[in-house]
């Protein structure tokens, strides 16, 4: 089994929107009562307001047979504290999660088949913090082994500046997610650029910019004004803002043979959620010529 990285997660602002439900699910035969859904913080900090949703997942009792303090936090949060959705930005109340992670919400589009994925946090425990004692920060420390490394270019094939890095992230289940960071300080991609190399080891820190930028095109008309239009786009990044200058070794490090392994449990994991899309997905209408529909 492969161990699972550290991977820490720190969100710390105003509490935005909480959209939390009770459910329940069949497990052995079992109903298992649990809470799940999103809180989205809001944390102003750089000049940039971020907009961080954090999935946020617990069962009732645990697999002893006890409460789950995860459950209780997270039932007296969804009674207690205001949102800014709820009562405005003024009297919402300010949060601190610190046990979250980062984790890709992987899946395949109905539409087309191929597969979606980005970035997302987890975390299970919600605390209120007073609004003046509020830190914003949105920050994660983290173990990976590099993928692959390239200078990041634009649609038109234009170097961005900045360095996009890909890597293996271990997680629970022994299963290896493949995130992408990127680095835009130009020392911290100089340091990195120097000392990182494909399969080796690494700590980085850095900050969760999960955002939304409006786009705007126009469409050039033969006489008159274009038309402007304009669509509004999600944006969820991991920045690498530092980290351990040289790589992990010895036990510390990744083998080869332990990415491997976790990929293979990615890839039948990708594919069982590829075969539950297909069932799911809606069955095209059955075509009848004319002829048999009405008789000719």
């Amino acid at each position: 089994m492969i161990r699972q990285a550290e991977n820490t997660v720190i969100i710390e602002g105003i509490l935005s929107e909480m959209d939390l439900n009770y459910g329940s699910y069949t497990k052995n035969g079992k109903t298992v009562e649990m809470i799940n859904g999103t809180v989205t913080i809001r944390v102003v900090n750089d000049n940039h307001t971020l907009e961080i949703p954090v999935s946020v997942f617990a069962n009732k009792i645990t697999s002893r047979g006890s409460a789950n303090p995860a459950y209780t936090n997270i039932e007296q949060a969804m009674k207690t504290m205001k949102s800014i959705a709820a009562v405005g930005e003024e009297q919402a109340d300010g949060i601190r999660m610190t046990n979250c992670r980062v984790t890709m919400n992987e899946y395949y589009s109905q539409n087309d088949g191929h597969l979606i994925s980005f970035p997302r946090i987890q975390g299970s425990f919600i605390n209120r913090v007073n609004r003046s004692d509020v830190n914003p920060r949105a920050s994660f420390e983290m173990v990976m082994v590099i993928k692959n490394m390239a200078a990041e270019v634009d649609r038109s094939g234009i170097e961005t500046g900045r360095l996009k890095i890909e890597a293996y992230v271990p997680q629970f289940g022994n299963k290896v997610d493949i995130v992408t960071f990127f680095a835009e300080n130009a020392n911290v991609i100089d340091v990195i650029a120097q000392n990182w190399t494909v399969n080796s080891t690494v700590r980085a820190i850095g900050r969760v910019f999960f955002t939304s930028r409006t786009e705007q095109t126009s469409t050039e008309a033969d006489f008159g004004e274009p038309i402007i239009n304009s669509r509004t786009v999600r944006v969820s990044e991991l920045l690498i803002t530092g980290g351990a200058q040289l790589p992990l070794e010895g036990e510390f490090a990744y083998t080869e043979e332990d990415i491997q392994e976790g990929l293979a449990t990615r890839a039948t994991l990708l594919e069982n959620a590829k075969n539950r899309s297909k069932a799911s997905a809606p069955k095209p209408a059955q075509s009848q010529s004319l002829a048999s529909k009405y008789g000719f």
